[in-house]
């Protein structure tokens, strides 16, 4: 009897001592996950601080680079920075100008800060028509081919001109010699763009009969051709 008493006091000890046993586990394993929880929330809150500083940071730096930027252009350009500039641009056109001046059927004025390149020939349209005929599309590429290369660093006016023989007695079309010579403008300015010359770096102007070419030595009909034309006004960006 004592022995069995003995058995089932040892068998209720080893039940408590298993229950504390499970009990001291559970209270370690969520020391554990609290522990963790407490790392992840330390981790974040550093991450996050140095996120906002390097924000911070970067802000500070691309505004006072805005600020240098805005303080530089207020200032006036000095003479010497000017003049640099215009050497470059010169430096651009020059080269091109050399590239250009000895064609055959085109006149070249250089000044200093543009050049011209006038197509004294009427020949380029066909009558009542504002659209390059062959003949001017073969002399246009010729021009076309030099510039391409450099159509970033140019800037083109394609300029119009008539003669001074109204359009109304020869062509129901135009209602104008200025429309005419805008449109002629414009179809050489749509040839140039259709080999991939840049838009931004051309613009259009029609002069109509307002800028003639005199030439006393002429006669009259030779006169009215010349005027019938195209110019490039170039200059350098």
């Amino acid at each position: 009897m004592i022995e069995a008493r003995h058995s089932k006091m040892d068998l209720a000890d080893l039940s408590t001592q298993r229950v504390d046993e499970s009990s001291s586990w559970a209270v370690s394993y969520s020391d554990l996950i609290t522990l963790l929880l407490c790392f992840f929330i330390l981790f974040f809150a550093i991450f996050s601080q140095k996120q906002a500083q390097e924000m911070d940071r970067k802000t500070k730096e691309a505004m006072t680079i805005a600020e240098e930027k805005i303080k530089a252009a207020s200032q006036p350009k000095t003479i010497g920075l000017m003049a640099q500039e215009i050497n470059e641009k010169f430096a651009k056109l020059e080269n091109v100008y050399s590239l250009v001046y000895q064609l055959p059927g085109i006149e070249t004025v250089k000044n200093r800060d543009h050049f011209l390149i006038v197509f004294s020939d009427g020949n380029f349209f066909d009558a009542g028509s504002y659209d390059l005929n062959v003949f001017g599309q073969y002399r246009m590429a010729l021009v076309l081919e030099r510039l391409l290369p450099y159509a970033n660093q140019l800037f083109i006016e394609i300029q119009g001109h008539s003669d001074n023989s109204p359009v109304t007695h020869k062509y129901e079309n135009f209602k104008t010699n200025i429309e005419l010579s805008a449109l002629r403008a414009i179809g050489v300015y749509n040839y140039f763009l259709q080999f991939g010359f840049p838009e931004e770096s051309m613009s259009i102007a029609g002069y109509s009969y307002h800028r003639p070419i005199v030439d006393d030595k002429d006669d009259e009909e030779t006169i009215l051709q010349r005027n019938r034309r195209i110019t490039f006004r170039v200059e350098a960006k």
